[in-house]
């Protein structure tokens, strides 16, 4: 029983030491005022600010890491870039342009304590990123311990937002003609989405009020997680893989496709009717609409529901 003791007391004084270290080193190079910062955001106010023609781009890239990042569209043909914060930042803090002929790359610093606090202690920044209303080509986002917003009505030729631990927002419609839309740790939740694409989750619902396909298939993935769809205009093949999330389709009125739903250990239930495979009774399909219709929804779960209406 000593011993024992004795080896606990061992690992929780290591813990403890180690814990006290890795504050000091923290402090000595941040200051205390940067250490009661995290949890809670106070004030915010602009540390730097940027414009940029947008001429010929074709791409524009973000990488970031502690910061919410949020797309507005404006009148205005430039690209400007703010980055707020609760705190003064060092040079170094601030983000980073870098252009070619056609691509505008803008990043964070990648903060030296990352690898061990998942952005636990670092600084804080919100990051608000302008575009002009007309460009229609490609926005690329990469963020990590933060949220990305999309506060205004875009329209490109291809989006990709991927998020770790953060969430992927929007109440505005989002059109574009190809998207990847990818969390961990983080929820997709969408008031209006067109298009065509993969949209993926791990630990996170996915949750779309107005989902409208376009003639292309697109993908759907979730690793514990929901897929809530509303408003369902499906114009070609839609495939949804769950492990151990619940599946629930709406659609508008007029729509026609045929759902295909093979489960392990999941049920389904509709205000439609229910044709079981003979071939398997597990393997379930429901006609929306015109039952000769080429459209399909073709859902596949290991321990998730699938409702329909």
């Amino acid at each position: 029983m000593k011993k024992t003791f004795y080896i606990i007391s061992i690992i929780l004084s290591t813990i403890l030491i180690a814990v006290l270290i890795f504050l000091m080193v923290y402090i000595g190079k941040n200051g205390y005022a940067k250490l009661g910062s995290f949890g809670a955001h106070g004030d915010l106010h602009i540390e730097k600010e940027e414009t940029v023609e947008i001429g010929d781009l074709k791409n524009i890239n973000l990488n970031f890491a502690s910061a919410d990042i949020i797309v507005y569209t404006t009148d205005e043909n430039t690209c400007k870039i703010v980055q707020k914060s609760d705190v003064t930042l060092k040079d170094n803090e601030k983000f980073s342009i870098n252009q070619n002929s056609d691509t505008l790359e803008i990043k964070g610093k990648l903060h030296d304590w990352f690898i061990f606090s998942f952005g636990f202690l670092d600084n804080y920044s919100q990051i608000e990123l302008y575009i002009p209303k007309t460009y229609a080509n490609n926005l690329n986002i990469q963020d990590v311990s933060g949220n990305v917003s999309i506060n205004s009505d875009l329209a490109l030729s291809y989006l990709e937002l991927k998020n770790v631990s953060g969430n992927i927002l929007s109440s505005n419609k989002v059109s574009n003609s190809n998207y990847t839309l990818s969390t961990v740790s983080g929820g997709i939740r969408l008031d209006n989405l067109s298009g065509a694409g993969n949209i993926s989750t791990v630990s996170g619902d996915i949750k779309i009020n107005n989902f409208n396909m376009l003639d292309n298939s697109t993908y759907i993935k979730t690793i514990s997680g929901d897929i809530n769809l509303a408003s369902i205009s499906i114009g070609n093949q839609l495939n949804i893989n769950t492990v151990s999330g619940d599946t629930n389709l709406n659609f508008i009125p007029d729509a026609n496709c045929k759902i295909n739903f093979s489960t392990v250990s999941g049920n389904v239930s509709s205000n439609l009717d229910i044709i079981y495979d003979g071939s398997n009774k597990k393997n379930k399909i429901i006609n929306v609409g015109d039952k000769d219709t080429t459209n399909s929804i073709n859902i596949s779960t290991v321990s998730g529901d699938l409702k329909v209406n």
